[in-house]
């Protein structure tokens, strides 16, 4: 840092007051908002006076961000970092214009750029976290549901009866996934999927997970192929979210005459598990944007009304896990997603 640039430094946080004013002044907010362009200023002061440290908007140096956060929505904020910049600038080519370069212009920037994607990043965590402690919530209510309807089905009654139960049971099972499915979403962008390997089968795992999944759609033909060594260490949980994920959307995105085909392959030191449908294929112009949250659920020219997040989380464990995941999609061959996984998955 230059001497001028800490002259600089000291000149915009003795005249913050200053630059204050003319905030309020030339955006006609009331004076009572005074301390969320007070807070904001001053932070990104100390974020350029220090450069390149990362800034915490949850450490108690910064509370006054984190209770700005609170107080404002993030377009609000997005409008507060442009109007404040603007009366930063302004002020000191009023008053500093023969201390202004380049490099300070570009420090000053700096320190706004910092604070402003600290507080994006904060604004997303927040949000993240009210998803997964919403969704967490959402799953007593729903057990109780789909254990009464389970109880009523057990019961007998007539055919309608049952038929609703039917439905009841079926809609459960979809929420259920939902529910997985966001708080998966969640704990990803708070930091990751956990992993933990144990010694398992494959093979064993891939016929339990095809039960359950033949379970769901009577209507389906799912062949299951296994050759060589399924053996190996796995998440066997994770492994068969992405087995179920895989196998349900080719369900659901191929024709229902059509069969549907898992087959696990020995690699020697990794393992190859690939599911297989009939055409018509992808849209050539989805496949980059398959594996993106709340994108992949846009498949074979219609939409899809679920949130997308099945094949990014299928992405994300076989990631987590060491492995690829791969899509083959044509009108002749069908589509085929391929997953490699090594025999030693990685741990958390």
């Amino acid at each position: 840092m230059t001497a001028r640039a800490e002259r600089l430094i000291d000149v915009l946080r003795r005249e913050q007051d200053k630059i204050v004013d003319l905030w309020l002044a030339t955006t006609g907010y009331a004076n009572g908002q005074r301390d969320h362009g007070a807070v904001l200023l001053a932070a990104a002061i100390t974020a350029a006076e220090r450069n390149g440290d990362e800034l915490q908007i949850d450490g108690p140096e910064n509370k006054g961000l984190w209770e700005l956060m609170s107080a404002l929505t993030i377009e609000e904020f997005f409008r507060l970092v442009a109007q404040l910049k603007e009366a930063v600038f302004s002020h000191l080519s009023a008053n500093h214009a023969s201390e202004l370069d380049g490099e300070q212009i570009c420090q000053i920037n700096r320190g706004f750029d910092r604070v402003f994607l600290a507080m994006v990043n904060g604004y997303t965590s927040r949000a993240i976290r009210f998803i997964g402690i919403l969704n967490h919530d959402l799953r007593s209510p729903l057990q109780a549901i789909m254990a009464a309807a389970g109880l009523l089905q057990r019961l007998g009654g007539t055919e309608q009866q049952q038929r609703l139960i039917g439905s009841i049971l079926s809609s459960g099972q979809r929420a259920g996934r939902l529910i997985e499915d966001m708080l998966d979403f969640a704990q990803i962008r708070l930091g990751g999927l956990p992993i933990r390997p144990a010694e398992m089968d494959l093979h064993a795992l891939a016929r339990e997970v095809v039960g359950e999944v033949q379970l769901g759609h009577p209507q389906r033909k799912i062949e299951l192929q296994c050759e060589g060594d399924g053996k190996g260490r796995w998440d066997a949980d994770r492994i068969a979210q992405v087995m179920a994920n895989l196998l349900r959307n080719a369900a659901h995105y191929s024709p229902p005459d059509t069969p549907i085909r898992m087959t696990i392959r020995d690699l020697g030191d990794a393992v190859q598990l690939s599911v297989h449908n009939e055409p018509p294929p992808i849209d050539p112009r989805l496949l980059p944007y398959l594996f993106m949250p709340m994108l992949g659920g846009m498949k074979q020219g219609r939409a899809d009304k679920g949130l997308g997040l099945g094949l990014y989380i299928v992405k994300r464990i076989v990631m987590a896990s060491g492995g690829t995941v791969d899509v083959h999609s044509t009108e002749t061959d069908g589509t085929t997603f391929t997953v490699t996984l090594p025999r030693q998955s990685l741990a958390s």
